[in-house]
């Protein structure tokens, strides 16, 4: 996926860069990015990704706090008749 040459400037950097290969993959993926992107937030009414971020946040903190009300029961083990 990468092939890497010296630098010019000094051997212990190496330049990286995506091979031929790597790039036209990328490539083809893009398209698909940006429809599912379209997708998810075309639905969810959602402009951009720090949006969908913080709603999904509120969202986690609804459910917690919810949660939170919930009554836990708490068990209590008897054994051999002691009390």
């Amino acid at each position: 996926m990468l092939r890497h040459k010296s630098s010019a400037n000094d051997d212990l950097i190496l330049q990286m860069s995506l091979t031929a290969k790597t790039r036209n993959h990328l490539a083809t993926l893009a398209p698909r990015q940006t429809a599912q992107d379209e997708l998810t937030f075309d639905e969810s009414g959602i402009d951009r990704s720090s949006e969908f971020i913080a709603k999904a946040a509120t969202v986690r903190h609804r459910l917690e706090w919810a949660g939170s009300g919930i009554q836990k029961t708490k068990r209590t083990t008897v054994r051999n008749g002691a009390r």
